[in-house]
């Protein structure tokens, strides 16, 4: 067997690692997109009720709430596709992931318990957007 070029070799490299960071950047906005758009302005959640009404905000003022953090939710889904290599951007998603965990958390401790709890949902998110800000630092140089 002929050994490869060496271009060879680093294009496989950017390959692979120009589909791992879109794989990433695609899983990051789509949990971005679905949260701000199912839960929030189809199917309002109850546990998004819930969490309204521990600081009182109940009936259309809840649910316009909900919606509007909806509308937010998506709008940070596209702005993560676009920008997902500004390192800042990765980083402001990623905390506004942990502030959200622990809002629910506080507000609402029993949901801890839940199968699908902010923690289990929330830790491997945060997970992926540091693998995310380390591949795309290694395509970037």
């Amino acid at each position: 067997m002929l050994p490869q070029k060496p271009s060879t070799i680093m294009t496989k490299r950017w390959v692979e690692r120009f589909s791992t960071v879109n794989l990433l950047r695609g899983i990051i906005a789509g949990v971005w997109l679905y949260h701000g758009l199912v839960p929030k302005l189809l199917f309002p959640a109850a546990d998004e009720l819930a969490l309204l009404s521990v600081f009182n905000i109940v009936g259309e003022p809840a649910l316009l709430l909900i919606r509007c953090a909806g509308a937010v939710e998506i709008l940070i889904a596209f702005g993560f596709f676009l920008a997902y290599r500004n390192a800042k951007v990765v980083v402001a998603s990623a905390i506004s992931l942990l502030l959200l965990m622990m809002v629910m958390l506080l507000c609402l401790p029993q949901l801890a318990m839940a199968a699908f709890n902010p923690i289990t949902t929330t830790v491997p998110l945060l997970i992926l957007h540091i693998i995310l800000l380390r591949e795309v630092r290694t395509t970037q140089s």
